[in-house]
């Protein structure tokens, strides 16, 4: 690692908002990647240019404003022609790729442009192309160029899951190329300067008494599902581990179950929603309405867990009282240890993962592997 970062100089541009031309496919894409940029009808003659599909732009155009020292990315997914000198052609992307030495590459590594597998589409013939052809670039002026053939958005990712992980390299390959032309990212304040872009919008407090009973004392019915009768059970404060007279609980004999509803505001749909527990010694299941939406496994060490699950809009009724069902395996004490403000519902904020990382999949997607840059 050392003697990779001490072969390079990084290039010194300074970051900007972009300027984008082009039509709606290449909009999305840049805002799926948080680029800042600007939608305008014509190039400009400095800073940086992003150029999608159906721009209008001629090559003497863009030449005119490399010449000034704009620099430029093209991701326009031509299918034939040429263009500027780059013809585009039917290619293949290989495992066997290798990074150019480029100034602009600076800061991709193989790993970073791996594919999981052969991929066909459409390349570039020309002097300065790279990553099998899928990458060209041109130096004219006081600007420079980068084109791209293909861009993570055309992988099927949805049929062909084992695309994912080559989808987000080829994302944070972009991305990596387009900030060393200058380009700038609403998540670089996250990244760089650490503020807290994911931070809670609006919250729904869990705290206060829940309908308590142990395993063993339910003789018949399902306490996951709304029809169920709790009148009969107890009541707990699940959050303090003491009953509605201020008693401890804990330690809890065996499996116990907690049961509460929740109001869950309408305008919390299509938002990302996530349910805090702290931590509990033993396992836990987690239902609303009667639907398991979350767990973790009972063992030794389970109560190192935080319990922060993300729920699907799918599993709660909006605008609607929730029911909220809780299991848990005691181990040991079978103690919950969290604060009143933090057993809650929650919206997150803003997130900077890839489009393609899956929360709900059994075994996870690692968010290290999924963030933007």
């Amino acid at each position: 690692m050392i003697s990779y970062l001490d072969g390079f100089t990084p290039i010194k541009k300074s970051s900007t908002i972009a300027t984008y031309l082009g039509g709606e496919k290449g909009e999305a894409f840049l805002k799926s990647i948080g680029m800042k940029f600007t939608k305008v009808s014509g190039i400009s003659k400095n800073g940086l240019v992003v150029i999608g599909e159906n721009s209008g732009i001629t090559d003497e155009q863009i030449s005119s404003a490399l010449e000034n020292g704009a620099n430029i990315i093209l991701i326009e997914r031509l299918q034939e022609g040429s263009r500027l000198g780059l013809k585009i052609a039917k290619g293949k992307i290989t495992k066997q790729i290798k990074v150019p030495a480029w100034e602009e590459t600076v800061g991709l590594s193989i790993g970073d442009v791996h594919t999981r597998t052969d991929i066909n589409c459409n390349i570039f013939e020309g002097d300065d192309v790279a990553l099998c052809g899928t990458l060209a670039r041109i130096k004219k002026g006081k600007g420079t160029l980068l084109a791209f053939s293909i861009l993570a958005d055309e992988l099927d990712t949805k049929k062909k899951a084992y695309l994912r992980t080559t989808a987000w390299r080829m994302q944070r390959t972009f991305v990596q190329l387009a900030g060393s032309l200058g380009a700038s990212f609403k998540y670089d304040d996250w990244i760089f300067n650490n503020s807290n872009l994911n931070k809670c919008t609006s919250k729904v407090l869990m705290n206060g008494l829940w309908a308590f009973s142990y395993k063993s004392n339910i003789k018949n019915g399902k306490p996951e599902s709304v029809e169920f009768d709790d009148s009969k059970w107890e009541r707990s404060d699940f959050s303090k581990n003491i009953d509605e007279f201020g008693n401890s609980r804990a330690p809890y004999k065996e499996t116990y179950w907690n049961r509460k509803y929740v109001f869950i505001p309408k305008s919390w749909k299509n938002k990302d929603i996530t349910m805090s527990l702290g931590k509990i010694t033993g396992g836990d299941g987690v239902y609303i309405n009667g639907k398991k939406v979350a767990g973790t496994v009972k063992e030794p060490h389970s109560w190192k867990i935080i319990r922060e699950y993300k729920i699907l809009n799918s599993a709660i009724k909006f605008g609607e009282n929730n029911l909220i069902a809780i299991c848990v395996e005691a181990y040991s004490s079978g103690r919950i240890y969290v604060k009143d403000e933090d057993m809650c519902m929650r919206v997150d904020g803003d997130k900077p993962y890839s489009p393609d990382y899956i929360e709900n999949h059994p075994d996870g997607d690692s968010p290290f592997r999924y963030m933007k840059w």
